[in-house]
């Protein structure tokens, strides 16, 4: 699995594991979450770790948008 694909899979089994009531699942979606994932940054912490980020919107346009959810690092180490 080359880095870009370790990565997604790092952010995909996160969700998974801890927000699932807001997200949903990632892998088989029935719409069960609140929010949609919008975008993912990645912070720089090293050079072998990064901290993502994600930026996620309401599915309802009456839900204010307050949420921004931070995942664990993730090494590069643990991928190559």
């Amino acid at each position: 699995m080359n880095l870009g694909d370790a990565s997604i899979e790092f952010v995909k089994e996160r969700v998974e594991e801890c927000f699932l009531e807001v997200l949903g699942s990632l892998y088989e979606p029935s719409g069960s979450g609140t929010h949609v994932l919008d975008n993912i940054y990645w912070h720089e912490i090293s050079e072998t770790e990064v901290q993502p980020f994600l930026d996620i919107v309401p599915m309802n346009d009456d839900t204010p948008n307050n949420l921004v959810i931070l995942l664990p690092t993730f090494n590069h180490e643990e991928y190559e």
